[in-house]
This record gives C-alpha cells, structure tokens and sequence, in this order.
C-alpha cells in the first residue's frame, strides 16, 4: 500500500471520540415553521458509570436458543465479543441492553465500522450503547475483513470477502441466539461503513426495515429490492467523501450526499421527490424528501463538518429515532 493510500485510508476510518452535545432545545423550539420532530431522549451529560461484561468466545455455551432463554454468558448492559466460524472467521461486538430480558423481542441494530477501523472503535465511536439502553435494543459491531479491514462496498478494501454473504449468514445467527425482533432489524455505518449500510438497504431490503449512513450514504447501481427508508448524516467540509459530487480519496468517484439521498427517496418508482430543507440550528439543517410512497428519506447537513460522527447533532438519537418509526412493512415480512 503506498503511504498516500496509508494515509487516505486512515483518514477514511478514523475514530473521532464524540460527546454528541444534545439539540433537544433547538428541535424543540416553536414557531420556526418546523414539522413536528420525534421524541427521543437526550443522552444524561453525566452519566453513571455501568459495570461492563466482557468476554472473549468463539463458542457460546447455550442453554436454550432464540426467545427460550439469553446465551448463558450474556449480562444486560454488557458487551461480549463473540465469532462467526466459517472459512473466514470473523468477530462481532454484542451489547444487549441494559433491563433487556429473556423472551423479549428486541430490535437490532447492525453498527458498521469505517475503513481501518474495528466493531470495538465503531461502538465506542458512535455512542449506539448508550441509546440502546436508554430505547431497548441489541447492537451488533461486526468487524470488516481485507487490507485495510472495512467492507465491500463501493469501496472495495484488497482480499476483503463477500460481506452481503456474511450479514445474512450474521443474521441467521443472531436471529438464532437471541430473541430478535424481525420487523425491526436496521444498518447502520461510518464512512466506508456506511457505504455497506447502503448496501444491505439495496441487497438485504428484506431483512433490513431502515438504513442510516453517516459520511457515506450513496445509492448502488445493483439490482436492489424493495424501496428502504434511508437517512443520512454529512458535513459540507468533508474531505475524504465530498458532500458534493466528487472522488473518494482521489479515486472512487462518488455522486454527493443530496444526490444519493434523493435516489434513494425515489427508489422503485418513477416519481420525483419533493425536497424541503429546514434549518434547526446555525450549524445543521434537514433535508426532508417526500412524495415517493413508503420510501421516505432524511439528509441532515452539518455545515462545515468534517469527515467525522458530528457533535454537533446527537447523531445517535437522531438515526435512532428515524428506525424506531420505520419497521418492516407488515406485507413485506416472510409468512411463517
């Protein structure tokens, strides 16, 4: 790898420590002309510290599978990582949610990682634990495989393998192991990580209700299913995936935020959406498109952001709030 990729690549991946200042008081403010914004909760400035679970397994001692009971060596609020055995064994961060219990269905989110990086970095990076137990969900942090580690998509990381493949077979596992909520199973991602949350919108829109893509959202030329909610998080001062249309590192072209996001509102019809920009605060504005059926999407633009997880937005709240209110289609999940 010549060290200007080095240093590309890195730069693609790299983990900015967020504390993710809360907006509640903007987006909530009245008469600014404003559409009505979901009701999550903003995150504690101090919160208490938790005790945290961690082990190492490569093969899980379980009493009984799915909604029966929890794996034995999992503790609610705690984090295991844990292996998928195949020809390519690779790791994945478990979280399971502070007051989650046995025989309760919970959502589950996929938390991918940005080029170089790992499942652990992405977890710390994105803030997902804390919202998880604050809302009732399951966080998986998969880590990628190649040189360097990301995902097969739209970029495409040497040696790395199939890693639509390895969601499904993912899927299967965790929908094995633990008691998940099918109609409520979402992607997520970072940079080259949120290129694979794309992704699977386009691939895997069976099993995926909603996708979100922070610095990487971009619409796949692939034959992709049913038409996904997608939202999306991008800064207009991003040098490593330009919010307008441009190269990625010099190399990939890439089509711009607005762009991807609108194809993405327009997806399975011939319909135009309808874009209206709402400005929340001095530094982030929302981009609402609508007109397009189910496939409703989100751009919020963070003005003079970098190629970061912006602290300027409560970037976690904010997609959690966009998948709590898009679950599956009800005529979409397989009849059982």
């Amino acid at each position: 790898m010549t060290s200007r990729f080095r240093r590309w690549a890195i730069a693609l991946g790299a983990v900015v420590l967020v504390s993710g200042a809360s907006l509640m008081g903007a987006l909530s403010a009245s008469g600014n002309g404003l559409p009505p914004l979901p009701d999550f909760v903003p995150a504690d400035p101090a919160p208490t510290p938790k005790p945290v679970y961690r082990a190492i397994v490569s093969s899980v001692a379980v009493d009984r599978t799915g909604c029966e009971a929890l794996p034995s060596n999992i503790r609610a609020g705690g984090d295991t990582v844990w292996t998928l055995p195949g020809a390519r064994p690779r790791q994945y961060l478990v979280h399971f949610p502070q007051g989650g219990r046995a025989g309760q269905k919970l959502p589950l989110v996929l938390n991918f990682h940005g080029l170089a990086a790992d499942g652990q970095m992405q977890a710390d990076l994105s803030g997902f634990h804390a919202v998880a137990d604050r809302n009732g969900f399951i966080v998986v942090s998969p880590d990628g495989s190649g040189e360097p580690r990301g995902w097969n998509a739209l970029l495409r990381p040497q040696g790395a393998g199939d890693d639509v493949a390895f969601t499904g077979q993912l899927l299967d596992k965790l929908e094995q192991d633990f008691c998940v909520d099918t109609a409520r199973v979402y992607a997520v991602g970072f940079s080259n990580g949120a290129m694979m949350a794309s992704r699977l919108a386009c691939r895997l829109g069976a099993r995926i209700a909603a996708a979100g893509a922070v610095a990487g959202v971009y619409k796949p030329t692939e034959q992709c299913g049913r038409p996904v909610p997608v939202v999306a998080v991008h800064g207009t001062a991003d040098d490593t995936v330009p919010f307008e249309q441009g190269r990625i590192i010099e190399q990939t072209p890439y089509p711009g935020a607005h762009a991807a996001i609108s194809a993405w509102a327009s997806s399975g019809s011939t319909c135009t959406p309808t874009a209206e920009l709402f400005t929340m605060t001095p530094s982030v504005a929302r981009e609402q498109f609508r007109g397009c059926g189910r496939n409703e999407s989100l751009l919020y633009i963070v003005y003079g952001g970098g190629h970061t997880w912006p602290n300027e937005l409560a970037t976690a709240d904010v997609l959690w709030s966009f998948f709590r209110d898009h679950p599956m289609p009800t005529d979409t999940l397989p009849k059982k």
